[in-house]
């Protein structure tokens, strides 16, 4: 969590049930930059790390 401090990222955090931790950053290129940094910098660990993006849209109900 620290190290992405480190990089510019906002909104750190640790889920209550982790160990999942979480960011936000600037742009879809500052995430993509920031995956690669990650996968480099932690190679061989047991982490793993995905970028996702947010839906400002409302909830869609499908069938019924």
């Amino acid at each position: 969590m620290a190290y992405l401090a480190e990089q510019g990222a906002v909104a750190i955090g640790q889920t209550s049930w982790g160990p999942t931790g979480f960011c936000a950053v600037a742009s879809p290129e500052v995430a993509a930059g920031l995956l690669t940094a990650l996968q480099r910098k932690f190679a061989g660990s047991p982490l793993s790390f995905m970028v996702a993006s947010a839906r400002n849209q409302p909830a869609e109900l499908i069938g019924g």
